[in-house]
C-alpha cells in the first residue's frame, strides 16, 4: 500500500468549525508560551494579525525571521508556513492584541489583496500604535458583548481597521496611481496563488485574463522585470521549499504533491529555479534553523 505523503498540519481558528473571527489581549509575564504547536511549522486556515506592545521573539515566516518587537504590527496569511523560531525569555513580559478573521469574515478591502505580497510587518510610531490599539479596544468590546448586530459592528471597525493600516503602508511607498498594467500583473498574481498546482503554463493564465500571451509577457515584464513563466515557477518553488523544510517527505512524493509527473523533471526544475538540489536545500535550511 502506497505512503501516504505527509502534510503540513493546519489549524482551524476555533474548535468550532465555523468560527470566523477572534480577538484577544495578551499579556503574559513569566515563562514563554508552552503550547508545543506554536514552535513546529503550521499553517492556519486565517489570517492573523499582532500588534506587540511589549515583549520579543523571533517568528519564522516562509524561511523569513521577524522579531516580534514593540511597536509593530504583524501579519500572516492563511497559507504561509511558520512557527515561533524563538520565544521571549522567562523575564520579559508579553504585552499586545491578536486578531484572527477568515476571508469569508471580513468585506473586501485593498489590504488583504496586498497581504500576499507585502512584507509580514509594519514598523508603528506611537501616534499609529494608539489609533490602532484603540480600534481594537472597539473590536474587543463588540466580540465580547455579543449582541444581536455585533458580527456587523465587527466587520465595521474591521473595515476601518484594515484602511487606517493601508494608508500607513500607502505612506511608506512612494506615491503612484495604480496603473492597468499594474492591476493585470496583481490579479495574474492572485490567479497564480489559486492555480498554481493545476496550472504551470503562462498561456493558461493569458486566457483566464482573456489577453494574449504576448500582451501579458509583455506587461508583466514591464511591471516585475520577470515573465509570466517565472512568477509561476517562483510559487511553485515556494512550496515545493515549503514541503521539502517542513515535511518528511521524499523528492518523489513532493513532486507527486505539486503535480509534476516525473520526479526528474522537478529536481531539474527545481535546481534551475533555486540554484541547488532539493536535498541541498532541505540540508541547508532545517541546519540553519534547526528544523528537526
Amino acid at each position: 500500500m502506497a505512503r501516504q505523503p505527509q502534510k503540513i498540519p493546519v489549524y482551524p481558528l476555533e474548535r468550532q468549525s465555523d468560527a470566523q473571527f477572534s480577538i484577544r489581549r495578551v499579556m503574559r509575564a513569566g515563562p514563554p508560551d508552552n503550547r508545543e504547536w506554536i514552535a513546529s511549522p503550521h499553517r492556519h486556515n486565517f489570517y492573523f494579525i499582532g500588534l506587540v506592545q511589549q515583549g520579543a521573539g523571533k517568528h519564522l515566516v516562509d524561511f523569513k525571521e521577524y522579531t516580534m518587537a514593540p511597536n509593530t504590527l504583524n501579519i500572516i496569511s492563511p497559507h504561509q508556513v511558520h512557527h515561533v523560531h524563538q520565544q521571549p525569555d522567562a523575564h520579559q513580559t508579553v504585552k499586545g492584541v491578536a486578531l484572527f478573521f477568515t476571508r469569508d469574515f471580513v468585506q473586501s478591502h485593498p489590504l488583504l489583496d496586498n497581504i500576499e505580497w507585502m512584507g509580514g510587518q509594519l514598523h508603528l510610531d506611537e501616534t499609529e500604535m494608539q489609533l490602532l490599539l484603540a480600534l481594537c479596544e472597539q473590536l474587543l468590546a463588540a466580540y465580547e458583548q455579543q449582541q444581536t448586530m455585533s458580527d456587523r459592528i465587527i466587520r465595521s471597525y474591521l473595515d476601518i481597521f484594515f484602511s487606517h493600516v493601508h494608508h500607513m503602508m500607502q505612506e511608506r511607498q512612494a506615491p503612484h496611481l495604480l496603473t492597468n498594467d499594474a492591476r493585470i500583473v496583481k490579479t495574474l498574481q492572485q490567479l497564480i496563488h489559486r492555480h498554481f498546482l493545476e496550472q504551470k503554463s503562462a498561456g493558461d493564465y493569458a486566457a483566464l485574463l482573456h489577453l494574449t500571451p504576448g500582451y501579458l509577457s509583455d506587461v508583466v515584464k514591464k511591471q516585475t522585470g520577470k515573465s509570466p513563466s517565472q512568477l509561476i515557477a517562483d510559487r511553485v518553488i515556494l512550496e515545493a521549499k515549503r514541503l521539502l523544510v517542513h515535511t518528511t517527505g521524499s523528492v518523489k512524493e513532493i513532486a507527486y504533491q505539486l503535480n509534476f509527473n516525473e520526479a526528474t523533471y522537478f529536481y531539474r526544475f527545481f535546481k534551475k529555479y533555486a540554484g541547488q538540489t532539493p536535498e541541498q536545500f532541505r540540508e541547508e535550511i532545517r541546519k540553519k534553523y534547526s528544523i528537526t
